[in-house]
């Protein structure tokens, strides 16, 4: 395996410094980042493509409002259930 020397600016050093684990070296923290980058789309390029009718919303809005209120009924029996 070769090495490969690179030039930043000592700000950005800094930066870098402070986001990597203090055991982690700086080849490995330039993998993970690689590996993180690789592994997940770019969600911004999608930003707008889906466009929602008043219709759409609404019945999105009763689905999330029906299972928070089931959730929210599962905690509650569990919660109970603790102090039986």
């Amino acid at each position: 395996m070769g090495f490969k020397t690179i030039t930043i600016k000592e700000s950005v050093y800094r930066e870098l410094s402070g986001l990597k684990g203090k055991s982690e070296s700086f080849s490995e923290f330039f993998e993970k980042l690689v590996k993180e980058k690789k592994g997940k789309p770019d969600l911004r390029k999608f930003y707008g493509s889906w466009k929602m009718g008043t219709g759409e919303w609404r019945r999105i809005g009763k689905i999330v409002k029906k299972r928070r209120t089931a959730a929210g009924k599962r905690y509650k029996e569990k919660l109970q259930g603790l102090f039986e």
